[in-house]
């Protein structure tokens, strides 16, 4: 995992060329059972790259764990938890609901221990859940997977060479989570008997075995979404709309899509997928928030043996001050994550800050023989009266002479 400072400046071009600063705060808190947030002893770094399990032996598709921290336009707050949905008391149970309470808003999951589809005489069983006292939150435990039975289309240009390698692109992947398990398109004896169902679920939307045949592919609209609390990944839909990425064919009209209903993505967006700012956001359904209060409650219920985490978010926000020469810039700051680690007893709040420098960056290019110069000189930015590294060029000399530039 890459990773470095807790704080770091940036400079971005936008679309008209115009600069942006960027100021990237991570900023550490205990996370108590009850009471507010306070900050904890050291800030854990910044994730600069987004982190993901490893692909799984079933269908080679991994998970994201952890998003980069870096997304300068993201537009809302997302609220993720990492860790593990545990009993109470540590005694093993087969079924729990798990949830988070951030405000006004509710978000539950139904937890089942683990269970397999029986084919018994050409009728399909679930076997009784299997006692558990932990489980890992992943997408892998979600509604999901990618049914093998379709075959794929003939390889007839490079596009088809790498859906071919590609298991995301198979043509019988759950868009939603191609990684999960329960997703079935045909009642194929020897593939559906023994087959993993979801450890977790939505409540309202359960699995059941006359539910569990999809049938035409084209339904897959219609099937559940994926019960979680963690990122998800860029290429599942819908968020793979906000990246422009084409969705395969569904029954139904686009304004009838939960994710549309839900305000997640807008039905133009799913009928005409183009690129849009908002991929930039991460969290799952419903902890998704255009605003957050800096005092908002947050409440935890199925993640500690313990019993429920009540808390709040802390009611002051970070000092920040951004000056170019002496004179100070006005900037905005906008809260992008509230990443919650109940394993940990912790919880991350990403913090980023915007300004716009009042001349064109650098403002003095590198002078020959010169080997390392600030690309930001003359930008200074202190939180909570600490200097926040800005970035620096170092440059190679190579054997003919001329400079190399590159940043670290």
């Amino acid at each position: 995992m890459s990773t470095e400072a807790s704080q770091k400046t940036m400079l971005f071009d936008g679309p008209g060329r115009e600069q942006r600063l960027a100021v990237f705060i991570k900023l550490t808190h205990v996370l108590p059972s009850h009471g507010p947030m306070r900050r904890a002893e050291g800030d854990l770094p910044l994730t600069l790259d987004t982190v993901s399990e490893g692909p799984n032996e079933q269908f080679g598709v991994g998970c994201t764990v952890q998003e980069t921290d870096l997304w300068e336009l993201k537009p809302w707050t997302d609220v993720v938890v990492r860790g593990h949905v545990r009993s109470p008391a540590g005694r093993p149970i087969q079924t729990m609901n798990a949830g988070v309470v951030v405000g006004r808003r509710q978000k539950w999951i139904r937890v089942l221990g683990d269970r397999r589809v029986l084919h018994r005489g050409g009728r399909l069983q679930f076997s009784e859940p299997e006692p558990f006292t932990a489980l890992e939150l992943s997408w892998r435990r979600a509604y999901g997977g990618i049914d093998l039975s379709l075959p794929h289309a003939p390889v007839e240009d490079m596009l088809d060479l790498f859906r071919l390698f590609s298991p995301e692109q198979h043509p019988g992947a759950y868009p939603r989570n191609p990684a999960g398990r329960g997703w079935v398109l045909n009642n194929i004896p020897s593939m559906v008997d023994g087959m993993a169902l979801p450890n977790f679920e939505s409540p309202s939307h359960l699995l059941s075995p006359s539910r569990l045949i999809i049938g035409d592919r084209r339904r897959w609209a219609q099937a559940p979404i994926p019960a979680g609390f963690g990122w998800w990944r860029q290429g599942w839909f819908p968020r793979s709309t906000l990246l422009g990425l084409a969705h395969p064919e569904f029954a139904g009209a686009a304004h009838e899509l939960p994710e549309v209903r839900g305000g997640w993505v807008d039905a133009e967006q799913v009928e005409s997928p183009r690129p849009d700012p908002r991929f930039q956001s991460g969290a799952s359904p419903g902890l998704r928030f255009a605003e957050l209060g800096e005092d908002a409650r947050i409440e935890l219920h199925g993640f500690s043996d313990q019993g429920s985490i009540a808390t709040c978010l802390p009611a002051l926000r970070p000092e920040v001050l951004v000056a170019f020469e002496g004179r100070r810039l006005e900037h905005r700051l906008h809260l992008a994550t509230v990443e919650l680690l109940p394993d940990e007893g912790l919880a991350n709040l990403v913090w980023v800050g915007h300004a716009r420098p009042p001349v064109r960056l650098p403002i003095a290019m590198p002078r020959p023989g010169q080997r390392d110069y600030d690309l930001l000189a003359g930008v200074d930015v202190l939180v909570e009266g600490r200097r926040v590294p800005t970035e620096t060029v170092s440059l190679a000399q190579p054997s003919d002479g001329s400079s190399v530039a590159g940043v670290v």
